[in-house]
């Protein structure tokens, strides 16, 4: 996460106050009894990271270590990346995780305690996309750092604060920590932050397993000059400039969990807002999901904020009984999956969710889905909205996704023996993107950047374009049989996908199977001319060129062959089935050789 340090902050520009700004103190932060929160202060780092603390259980964190100990942390560090991380090679080259070895060795002797624990950060921040959930998180023990009592959102027009120690600074926009502009801060934190792409880099150097609000790293930069207190410029929002010194505390206070856990320091939002992305550093108490239906409008909106069953007795399921029996029995204008707060959950959950949007005639039709995306829609919330695209007709609104389509994910947490820091280590590769796509995010179709002028005054505006949006038509032309028999049969993509293109009642079909039990891709085909197919997916065709036996897959800016096969091609996992174990080991040997991860 965290590069070299010869620690003067030189590369920002200084931001200097402006004559007439006002150095504002609030330091007379009102003492919270302990006997009004909602836990105990001493729950705080079992109840923000549980995997840490279940390992640092009975561990004495050390004061000091030696220079030979922050080494062997780092060495023990490196041997964990590389017996747990599936493909680390992939994730990051043996010969590039040995020299960021060594090289963060070498500057231990002349490091303070934050810059050591900044080097770990650094090795465990790793360098290919989609690597994110492998991360050491500052809400743990054994790193002790203190907190700003603040929480910052990125929107599009720049840093705001929506939560304080002191209530009169939320809503204002956040010029420069010190001296140093923010967008310098962020770019200087976003080294050590582990994230799957540049927004989700945004995203997580202000969620708490990073961000700024911790003073720490701040000072280890050499942005602050002291842990105890942050001078913030800030811009009210009455256009006022001044300077606010925040005095910082350690999370684990009485004032620092009344401050995140109260309004009005953490002002709870109003159920009309919930939708907003920026209500996240708010209290956004929100549900699972919500589930309302508007007969004026017609239009069926599902916020689905978190994948996971409501309980044992109201799962997955039962919602999307009540969707089906809602379309089946209501006129739907458009189905609305909102999925900008949706920071993940169990993927596996939602695939009663997925056949019915895929398969009921009242949503899976062009024009009337549409999924709903921000940087907050990550992980599981981030592999629903990629099988969306693959499986159904949706049209996806909002922003660029904070989600890779192939990520590292799962996690598995391991504690360095001498430090006691936890890093978290992603065990699973997940391949919801085409092989080896260079894909690095979820583009909407219809872009709404999210403005603070959105989130404050509750202007949904995605939600406005959604409504009035009508798709272009679609200008397609009727293929003889002799043309679409040149498109029809069973092709192979790689040694794990099969392609298979159809004709029923008039209308080609593609599927491309993996070996699970839903297909990969499920899509109409459209003929744009005798040599080109469109299909649900934007800027996805099937191209056939005069001369050649194959197809062409165009998948965004990606080119995938699909050749023609005579006989049966069966895949590893039927093969496998099978009991042809033989055969299936040396197709996954060949799908890997090939440079393929193969998903687990």
């Amino acid at each position: 996460m965290f590069s070299g340090f010869n620690i003067n902050f030189t590369s920002a520009k200084s931001l200097k106050l402006l004559d007439g700004d006002e150095a504002t103190n609030f330091k007379s932060y009102s003492t919270a009894k302990t006997d009004t929160l909602p836990f105990p202060p001493e729950q705080f780092y079992h109840r923000a990271t549980p995997r840490s603390e279940r390992l640092t259980i009975g561990q004495d964190v050390p004061d000091t270590m030696s220079v030979e100990q922050w080494q062997a942390d780092l060495d023990t560090l490196a041997s964990l990346i590389r017996q747990r991380i599936p493909y680390y090679e992939a994730a990051t080259n043996e010969d590039e995780l040995s020299r960021r070895v060594d090289s963060l060795k070498q500057l231990v002797p002349d490091q303070t305690r934050d810059q050591r624990i900044l080097s770990i950060m650094e090795l465990a921040n790793l360098p290919a996309l989609g690597t994110g959930h492998t991360r050491v998180r500052s809400t743990q023990r054994a790193l002790g750092w203190r907190a700003v009592p603040l929480f910052p959102y990125r929107f599009a027009d720049g840093v705001y604060i929506m939560s304080a120690i002191n209530p009169e600074w939320i809503g204002s926009k956040i010029l420069a920590i010190n001296k140093t502009p923010i967008d310098e801060v962020y770019k200087a934190l976003s080294k050590y932050v582990s994230s799957d792409n540049r927004w989700d880099m945004w995203r997580d150097v202000e969620e708490y397993s990073i961000q700024f609000r911790w003073a720490n790293h701040l000072k280890a930069l050499g942005i602050i000059d002291d842990i105890k207190e942050v001078p913030i410029q800030i811009q009210t929002p009455e256009g006022e400039r001044k300077q606010i010194r925040v005095q910082t505390l350690m999370p684990n206070s009485a004032e620092y969990i009344s401050f995140a856990t109260r309004s009005p320091t953490r002002p709870r939002v109003s159920e009309d807002l919930q939708w907003s992305p920026g209500a996240e550093p708010q209290r956004n108490t929100e549900p699972n999901y919500k589930l309302s239906y508007r007969d004026s409008t017609d239009i069926l909106y599902l916020d689905l904020n978190i994948i996971v069953h409501e309980s044992e007795d109201w799962t997955l399921n039962h919602l999307a009984d009540s969707l089906r029996h809602i379309a089946d029995h209501n006129p739907i204008n458009k189905m609305v999956i909102d999925l900008r707060t949706n920071g993940g959950g169990n993927s596996s959950d939602a695939e009663p969710l997925i056949q019915l949007f895929a398969s009921h005639p009242k949503f899976n039709q062009r024009g009337k889905l549409y999924t709903l995306i921000s940087p907050e829609a990550t992980s599981a919330g981030g592999i629903f909205a990629m099988q969306m695209e693959r499986r159904t007709r949706t049209i996806f609104a909002g922003e660029n996704s904070s989600f890779n389509p192939n990520i590292w994910g799962e996690t598995v947490p391991a504690r360095l023996p001498n430090s006691k820091i936890v890093v978290l280590l992603s065990h699973t590769m997940h391949q919801e993107g085409m092989p080896d796509t260079p894909r690095t995010y979820l583009e909407p179709d219809i872009k709404v950047p999210m403005t603070s002028g959105q989130h404050f005054n509750n202007l949904d505006l995605t939600m406005k374009a959604v409504k009035e949006h009508k798709p272009r038509p679609r200008y397609t032309i009727k293929l003889d049989v002799e043309e679409k028999e040149k498109y029809t049969g069973t092709y192979q993509i790689s040694p794990v996908h099969r392609a298979t293109i159809t004709e029923a009642s008039g209308q080609l079909h593609l599927q491309v199977d993996d070996g699970a039990e839903e297909p990969f891709i499920d899509t109409a085909l459209y003929p744009l001319s005798t040599h080109q197919l469109a299909t649900d997916i934007t800027d996805v065709y099937i191209d056939r060129r005069l001369g050649n036996a194959h197809l062409d897959l165009i998948w965004k800016d990606t080119t995938y062959v699909m050749n023609p096969l005579n006989g049966d091609f069966e895949l590893p996992s039927e093969l496998i089935r099978a009991g042809k174990l033989d055969e299936a080991e040396k197709r996954l040997k060949s799908a890997i050789a090939s440079g393929m991860k193969l998903g687990g």
